[in-house]
């Protein structure tokens, strides 16, 4: 699969950047999205289904934070298992690729 150098979420671009391994806070990732900054990493080290699952997941943070979400409450901890529970849903129920329109 071609992971897509760019995304755009809400009219904010995000870079996607992949490398072979990523660590957070003295821990290995899959995954991360540094939101201000408009970079979404991801880890070469895993398969592709994880892979997509993981970029949807960084995906739906941003939307996310796009959305103001945490502005009316919203917590981390709810934010965490909505963004997986999408995340798994889609890759367990569709295929896709990534093809800009």
């Amino acid at each position: 699969m071609k992971v897509p150098k760019v995304v755009n979420i809400f009219g904010k671009e995000y870079k996607i950047i992949t490398k072979e391994r990523l660590e957070h806070e003295g821990y290995d990732a899959l995954g991360l999205i540094y939101l201000d900054e408009g970079e979404i990493y991801l880890s070469t080290e895993q398969s592709l289904e994880s892979l997509k699952r993981t970029l949807l997941h960084e995906l739906f943070h941003g939307v996310v934070d796009r959305l103001g979400l945490h502005n009316v409450g919203f917590s981390e901890d709810a934010e965490e298992v909505l963004v997986e529970g999408l995340a798994v849903f889609i890759t367990e129920n569709f295929e896709f690729s990534f093809h800009k329109k």
